[in-house]
Order: structure tokens, then sequence, then C-alpha cells
């Protein structure tokens, strides 16, 4: 109750409010009342540093100490102030209403739209406490969600989970009874990464049938290209830039690195093969058939003869390879021989005509 002091009749109470923090609550409102002894309570509001004090008190009586403060219970406790007694450093304890965490949640579908999230839980937890609280679709077709009956003055973690969406985290400090509303409405990721595109070749034209994968680091998924060269990939998201490669048997593999939410990505070919063609005369014009063309790269090489009219045609040669082109005389000599240019291939039309190639 305190430290009593002595006056001359007239008795005073002086004290402070605090919550179950100890923290001092300032402008709590404070009446004093002695029924019989005063028709109007004595009215008094704690300072900045939840310190309150009444003088002029009539004595002897019994007084009623009620404390009043948004956000906590009212407390009220009667003191007894005998003639010239001065009450002081009387602690009034307010304990705080529940409160609760409430908002708006919403996920952005692949066309732009905010929708509300499928079977979204929200989570808020403060030590031992745990609070849950499923995400329903309101009338403005968002998300919302309302935690009741939470311990206040505490600090929350507010958690939203739910399958096919990327965990979010928010933190709540609840005061006093708040009634605590999220500002603006809370996105949720999607999970699931959907990438639109096309695939064409070199000539511009759609490719179908291209394996098409991508890959987070930990998780992968698989579609393929349409006739048209089109395609939609949904696969996992992670925290990390997402892996996206092309696979084709006529082309050489593509791979891709994607950020997050990167939407749509068109993709150009390039072609895993070229053919060479041409002709072989003599140095008087006219054609040699028979002799032997060697395609040469490293360890690999091809090979195919001229035709009567001295032509010759070559497929199959990696456009990732150096190629040389060999030429063989009738007696199984080296006649000449020429440098493939690939990049032709690539910018072209997979062929590579050398013309004529002169032989002695």
């Amino acid at each position: 109750m305190g430290q009593v002091a002595v006056q001359a009749r007239s008795g005073s109470i002086s004290g402070y409010v605090v919550n179950s923090k100890y923290e001092r609550i300032p402008n709590a409102e404070v009446s004093i009342y002695a029924p019989g002894v005063s028709d109007e309570p004595n009215l008094s509001a704690s300072d900045n540093l939840g310190s309150f004090e009444v003088t002029g008190l009539e004595t002897p009586a019994e007084y009623t100490i009620t404390v009043v403060a948004p956000g906590y219970d009212a407390s009220a406790d009667v003191y007894r102030i005998e003639p010239g007694q001065f009450l002081v450093d009387v602690e009034k304890e307010l304990l705080a209403l529940s409160g609760s965490i409430e908002g708006l949640v919403g996920t952005i579908t692949s066309s732009g739209s905010i929708v509300a999230p499928n079977s979204l839980e929200v989570v808020a937890v403060s030590g031992e406490l745990t609070y849950s609280a499923t995400v329903a679709e309101n009338e403005s077709g968002l998300g919302y969600f309302k935690l009741m009956g939470l311990p206040s003055l505490k600090e929350y973690v507010v958690t939203l989970t739910g399958s096919g969406y990327l965990e979010r985290r928010e933190v709540v400090e609840l005061d006093a009874g708040e009634s605590f509303s999220f500002p603006s409405w809370i996105e949720v990721e999607n999970s699931n990464e959907v990438i639109r595109g096309s695939v064409v070749n070199h000539l511009l034209e759609p490719v179908s049938n291209v394996s098409i994968s991508i890959f987070n680091g930990a998780e992968s998924s698989r579609t393929v290209s349409l006739s048209d060269g089109s395609f939609i990939l949904i696969g996992p998201r992670g925290d990390i830039d997402s892996v996206v490669t092309f696979e084709h048997p006529d082309f050489l593999p593509l791979t891709k690195a994607i950020g997050r939410g990167s939407g749509d990505l068109d993709v150009r070919l390039k072609p895993a093969s070229f053919a060479v063609l041409g002709s072989v005369l003599d140095l008087l014009g006219n054609p040699l058939s028979n002799i032997e063309v060697e395609a040469r790269s490293g360890s690999n090489y091809l090979s195919a003869v001229s035709t009567p009219d001295g032509s010759f045609f070559l497929s199959g040669l990696d456009t990732t390879a150096a190629w040389t082109l060999v030429f063989y005389d009738d007696d199984g000599l080296i006649a000449t021989s020429r440098i493939v240019d690939v990049s032709a291939s690539i910018m072209g039309t997979t062929r590579v005509d050398l013309g004529i190639i002169p032989i002695s």
C-alpha cells in the first residue's frame, strides 16, 4: 500500500499506473470516490510517466480508486485514509484486454488478376502461445482472416501457409486490447513458376515436340512444345533463379536462367547438324565423278563420292565442331581441301554450298 506521511487534516493519494509488464500507462483516468463524503468523485489522470495525485480529500474516509485506460480492464480498490494521512506510491496495475489481428490476402494469377488464395492457414505465435485461423474469400474477392482472443502486449509472428503457395511471414506488435488490421492486402506468391513462351528454329519456324524442363536447384518439372511452338511450363519456384532447358534431337540444347516471376520466354534454337554440298570439276570445267570427299573434325569423319555430274553432298556435320573437307584424286592422294564456315549453316538453311571445287 505504500508509505504513510502525516499532514494537517485533509488527505491525499498519489501513485502510478502500470501494466503487467510494469510499464507505466499515461493518460489513464483515475476516479477517487467516498460514498457519503462527496457527491461527485474526484477525477484525475496519470501523466506521461503514468503518475497521478489527488489532494484535499476529506478524512477519515474509505475511498474507492477506479482506474480506466483504453485497452485495459478497469481496476477498483478501496483505501482508508485517516486524518492527515498522505498515501503515496499506490501502484495500480491494469490487465490488458485481449486483442485481434485481421487482414486481407490475395495472390496474383498468371493473367495479372488478384484473387483469394485457396486453403490458406494463418498462424500467430508468441512464445508458447499459438493461434490459428483459415483464410476465407470475402465480398471483395480477396481472402480474409481474423485471429481473435490474443493476449495483448506481445509480439506475434504471423505466418501464412498453404499448399501451392510460398510461406509469408509478418511481425505484429499487439498493443493493449488492440484490434490490429494490416494496412494493405497481403500478397502470397504461388509456389509454382508459370512460364509461357514459344520455340522457333533458325528460320523462325515453330518447332514442336521440344522437351522443356525447369530446375530450381531442388525440384524440376517438364513439358513439350505444341505444333505451333508454344508451351506452358509450370514448375517449382525457389529462392534462386531457375534454369530452363530446351532439348530436341535436331537442334542444339539451349539453357536459359530466369528470375522469379519472369513470365514469358521465347527462344530460337540452332540446328544440331548441317550439310555441305558442291561440285567437283577438272581444270577444263568437266564434272569429275567418283571423287572421294571426306569431312574431318578431330577423330570424327564423314565421307561421300561425287556423282556423274560432279556434285557431292555430305550431311550430319555437327554444328559445334570445326570441319575440313578433303578431296582425293583417282590415286587416293589429297587433291585439295576446304575449311567449312560453320556459322553459315546456323544463319542460313543448314546447308553450306561450297560451289565449284577445281581439281587438276
